[in-house]
């Protein structure tokens, strides 16, 4: 069990395999992504929960279906 602050920025969030990641609020997207290579490996998950209070960010567009036959 460990536990990380955004503040650290990415580079604290690399260099280890990870089963299970938690972030309790929105994340920058460069920390989402970090944390998605973290559990390429070990066929592990990512649990994001957060309230989207800054609207549609880079990482809540990562979550949003966009219709491309438009």
């Amino acid at each position: 069990l460990g536990f990380k602050s955004y503040q650290q920025g990415r580079g604290s969030f690399e260099g280890t395999a990870q089963h299970v990641i938690w972030p309790d609020e929105e994340c920058p997207l460069d920390i989402y992504s970090e944390c998605l290579i973290r559990t390429a490996t070990t066929n592990g998950i990512i649990m994001l929960t957060f309230t989207p209070l800054a609207g549609l960010t880079d990482t809540v567009l990562q979550f949003v279906h966009q219709n491309e036959a438009a």
